[in-house]
This record gives structure tokens, sequence and C-alpha cells, in this order.
């Protein structure tokens, strides 16, 4: 499992939710869908909604959050 993965994963362990923006903003995680994607192909469970919210021009934009709902195969460790 990539460190990627491992941050998103620990990030679950403290909050209920991930978004785009946060995963940027918070992990250094650019491509948030991908590492949804291969935390799902091992087992993990996740509910999206989509959120709507404004960018800086002030137009509306869609994100997507991403809840948590089931754990996989792979625990990381808390360092």
């Amino acid at each position: 499992m990539n460190t990627q993965c491992q941050r998103i994963l620990l990030h679950f362990a403290e909050n209920k939710k991930l978004s785009s923006l946060d995963a940027l903003s918070q992990l250094g995680i650019c491509r948030l869908a991908s590492r949804i994607y291969d935390l799902s192909k091992q087992g993990y469970i996740f509910d999206r909604k989509k959120k709507i919210i404004k960018n800086r021009y002030n137009k509306t934009c869609y994100i997507t959050e991403y809840i948590l709902i089931k754990r996989g195969i792979y625990e990381p460790r808390r360092t």
C-alpha cells in the first residue's frame, strides 16, 4: 500500500469525512478519487456525496466528499 492511501486511512481514523479539497490542502493528495478507487479494491467501502461550493471567482462548483463506511483488509499503524 502506498503512503497516500495510508494518509487517507489515518485521516479517517480521526475524521468522519474527506473531500478532494481537504485531501489536497491537508494531506497533499491531488488525485483523491484514484486513491479511493485503490482502497475500494482492497475492500474498503465509501459513501460519496456531492457538495456545492463557490470557487474564488464566485462560480458554483461541485466537489465529492467521501465517508468511510467499512474498513478493508489493511490498517495503517499510527506513529
